[in-house]
């Protein structure tokens, strides 16, 4: 098939800036422009450092496509459609709740569409961050290649994030099953949905098409929900979930799938229209070649580094929810990955900065975004 124009212009753009720096060395490699890509080139970029960033996709990542923005737009509709059911407790009847679930995707759509600006590589070059889409791999401790074109750095960040894990139960790929990428394609309400996996995200998702009026089941193989938390706020949003309307199931694994039913060990069958499997995630490192880099990763593929950030290639850091330090759910993801950004950015800027104005002005901006980090998560903490 004939590439089209755009696909064309935007491959030459592609070349044109790799080939600025052909026999040339980058500051800073950034490989995925998720969150914490995004902050890191930002950052490195505002140090006056020349950064190059490779997405092989759509810059923005989980975060803007498939996590905070969509997720937190379809609970706004969730609670309203809760506040307005049990409204009567403060006196304000409200007849015949009606939820229009296409206006509720499109509202969704709206809120991605409304922030995708910021996030974009017209945004990033405005910054001083070179953007090209496309493959990169790691031929050497301090080499790459993007579509198979070389490309030299001093230091590189590894932010190529994660994708929902599909466990291998009998029957569940066959079911063709929603994950907390593919449920945002929805444009009808399941009529019964299952939920697979009791943590933040499988919670968070089963209260939101509770509200929303499906009747969901929440299946968790674990004893309790939430295994990362503190188990009296387990017992809190399990209540809250059982409250609106939802069905808990804990210490029931999934054995297989059949047909519409769930089947859960002990024989007990839950009948779904449609199944989400909330279980976890695995990093997306896969064509990185990390071990041409000398970047290790461990049993679960996240690549390895120290309090720092750092890899066992001192030159190469990682963050984000697919490289660097696992997300043991402690805090919000974005809030977690973007500091985690700006640090792996900080220190891999270290050694450029040669003149102390330019340490001096580092440092200052360190300080500002991590004290803006801060402050956000103390109202997502709140909220």
């Amino acid at each position: 098939m004939t590439a089209s124009l755009d696909d064309q212009a935007e491959s030459a753009a592609a070349k044109d800036s790799l080939t600025a720096v052909d026999g040339g060395v980058w500051d800073l490699l950034v490989i995925g422009g998720g969150t914490a890509g995004l902050v890191g080139a930002r950052t490195a970029a505002s140090f006056g450092a020349s950064v190059l960033m490779v997405e092989r996709d759509r810059t923005g990542g989980d975060c803007l496509w498939t996590g905070c923005v969509p997720s937190k737009a379809l609970l706004a509709a969730a609670s309203a459609a809760a506040d307005a059911r049990t409204a009567g407790r403060l006196g304000v009847h409200v007849d015949g709740v009606r939820v229009g679930f296409a206006e509720v995707m499109a509202h969704v759509h709206a809120a991605i569409a409304a922030i995708e600006p910021n996030d974009s590589p017209e945004t990033l070059r405005e910054t001083g961050v070179v953007v090209v889409k496309g493959h990169a791999r790691f031929t050497g401790d301090d080499s790459a290649e993007v579509d198979g074109r070389a490309v030299r750095f001093r230091q590189a960040l590894i932010a190529t994030g994660s994708n929902p894990l599909v466990p291998p139960i009998p029957g569940l790929r066959e079911a063709n099953p929603l994950t907390s990428d593919s449920v945002w394609d929805l444009t009808e309400l399941p009529e019964r949905l299952v939920v697979l996996g009791g943590g933040s995200i499988g919670c968070e998702l089963g209260q939101a098409f509770t509200r929303l009026g499906s009747t969901v089941t929440v299946v968790e193989a674990a004893e309790r929900l939430l295994t990362n938390e503190d188990a009296e706020a387990a017992r809190i949003v399990t209540e809250a979930l059982v409250r609106d309307g939802a069905d808990v199931l804990t210490g029931k694994p999934v054995t297989a799938l059949e047909g519409s039913e769930v089947v859960l060990e002990g024989g007990r069958r839950v009948s779904a229209d449609a199944v989400l499997v909330a279980v976890g995630r695995r990093p997306d490192t896969s064509g990185l070649d990390l071990a041409a880099a000398g970047v290790r990763t461990n049993d679960r593929g996240f690549v390895e580094v120290d309090d720092h950030l750092r890899t066992t290639n001192p030159r190469i850091w990682a963050a984000g929810s697919g490289g660097g330090r696992e997300d043991d759910g402690s805090a919000p993801a974005s809030l977690t990955r973007g500091v985690g950004g700006c640090h792996a950015a900080c220190a891999a800027c270290w050694p450029l900065l040669h003149s102390s104005p330019r340490l001096e002005h580092a440092q200052s901006v360190a300080q500002a975004v991590v004290g803006r980090n801060r402050q956000s998560g103390r109202v997502l903490a709140q909220s």
